[in-house]
């Protein structure tokens, strides 16, 4: 089993890509929407993190500082 986080800005297409995702049964998907969000994950395991490259109110670059600073998700394939 497969773990993801998902990290995507955009509720409706949060609920898209979830929605095919939801077809493979071998992935377990955490989603989050916000920075704050985002830091409530930190210390979870995944086997990726899938995320948005255009983010209201971040950048990918906050994003991979944020990932980065945490031991468990700094060398997770992004």
């Amino acid at each position: 089993m497969t773990s993801i986080l998902y990290i995507e800005d955009d509720k409706s297409i949060q609920k898209l890509v979830c929605k095919g995702m939801g077809n493979y049964p071998e992935y377990i998907m955490d989603k989050v929407f916000s920075v704050n969000e985002l830091n409530l994950f930190l210390h979870r395991s995944y086997g990726i993190i899938v995320a948005d490259n255009i983010l209201r109110d971040w950048t990918i670059v906050d994003v991979r500082k944020k990932l980065e600073s945490s031991e468990t998700l700094k060398k997770v394939p992004i």
